[in-house]
């Protein structure tokens, strides 16, 4: 169930709802010039940005103070989900503790709002239309299972791993892949087809 604050967020979203990217970023003062494109996260941030701005008119508090993680993905225009949805990203070690990665995975995932992005697989960063955002909150039931699910994957850790080789469990992917500093990360992703389950499930019109 949510709180009084989160059906707020919801509401101020909902006042976006089939916006472009570009009138978002009119609203809020960006300067187009300055957009990084290749920013994967910069629509999250921009959604950030407007929460905040209305949180701060309205006097009610940060959106860092409750615990609401902002998670953004792309659909097309026949609702189909384009690609895996990015977690958390870890500096990757052999002996790599899993309890470590479950903690900051499961403090994240807690509370999600979805902000689904409406777009051919080519448009612009600017032609991209916000869809009907909706917040989950995972239960402990599911926390147990998310947890269950990764663990049967922690031997991935001490012993020999692909670079560049996706390992999948039933809800997530698990990515390995080398920065540009030479250092190995693992990137743990939301499954796209878990998160069209979940749509099915809430029955949640995008």
């Amino acid at each position: 169930m949510l709180n009084l604050l989160e059906n707020k967020i919801l509401k101020f979203l909902d006042n976006i709802y089939g916006f472009y990217v570009y009138d978002l970023i009119n609203y809020i003062g960006y300067n187009i010039n300055n957009i990084n494109r290749f920013n994967k996260g910069f629509i999250g941030n921009l959604i950030e940005s407007y929460i905040n701005l209305n949180i701060n008119k309205k006097n009610i508090c940060d959106i860092s103070l409750i615990n609401l993680e902002i998670k953004t993905f792309s659909i097309d225009y026949n609702i189909n989900l384009l690609n895996d949805i990015s977690l958390v990203t870890f500096k990757y070690f052999r002996y790599l503790n899993i309890y470590i990665i479950l903690e900051k995975l499961f403090y994240k995932i807690k509370n999600i709002l979805f902000v689904p992005i409406l777009s051919n697989k080519n448009s612009c960063i600017e032609d991209k239309v916000i869809g009907k955002s909706f917040i989950i909150k995972f239960s402990k039931y599911n926390i147990l299972s998310f947890k269950n699910e990764l663990y049967d994957l922690s031997i991935l850790f001490s012993n020999n791993i692909n670079i560049l080789n996706s390992y999948y469990t039933k809800s997530f992917r698990l990515y390995f892949f080398i920065n540009k500093n030479n250092k190995i990360y693992l990137n743990i992703f939301f499954r796209k087809n878990f998160i069209f389950k979940l749509i099915n499930k809430y029955n949640i019109i995008l």
